[in-house]
């Protein structure tokens, strides 16, 4: 990290000091009801946190993880008010949180999901926290064996083989 560090000071640094020079010339020219005149607002505001990478190599230059999280929510926006009351938006927006969590801590969502469904109405109200992504491959490890047994599917218990075509496909 002291060296990306290093490098972007020595890149980075003169490129945006030239942008400062540029937003100060600027800056008195800006119409007030127009989009450069807020996108300098914007800067001024910002200006510290969008600097803050020059001093700190563990800071990615740009937020396409953060953008692309948010692109999801954003498509979604349209469908949520479709929504027939404010319970089902909660519980969706609940399951959505859970998604969203299960990359960061390194979980494939279908599979957490799958699980905690089947596990949850066996679990102590007291520690449904176990239950989240976060301490989810902890909790699994420490499962007893009828609690593991509660995560099988239901085509594994007999020993059948799991289904090889999805439902639609065998239809076809």
């Amino acid at each position: 990290m002291p060296v990306r560090t290093e490098v972007r000071a020595q890149q980075a640094r003169p490129v945006l000091a030239m942008f400062d020079r540029w937003i100060e010339a600027h800056r008195g020219r800006a119409d007030p009801r127009g989009p450069l005149h807020t996108a300098i607002g914007y800067y001024d505001n910002q200006r510290e946190a969008l600097h803050r990478f020059l001093d700190d190599g563990r800071l990615r230059v740009d937020n396409n993880i953060s953008e692309g999280a948010l692109r999801n929510l954003v498509l979604g926006r349209h469908n949520w008010q479709w929504f027939a009351n404010e319970t089902g938006l909660a519980w969706y927006t609940t399951f959505r949180s859970l998604i969203a969590s299960c990359p960061l801590h390194g979980l494939n969502p279908q599979d957490y999901l799958e699980q905690v469904l089947r596990l949850a109405p066996h679990w102590p109200v007291t520690r449904m926290l176990d239950l989240s992504p976060k301490y989810w491959t902890r909790t699994l490890a420490q499962l007893s064996a009828a609690q593991r047994k509660i995560l099988v599917r239901p085509w594994e218990i007999h020993g059948d083989a799991a289904p090889t075509t999805s439902p639609k496909a065998a239809a076809a």
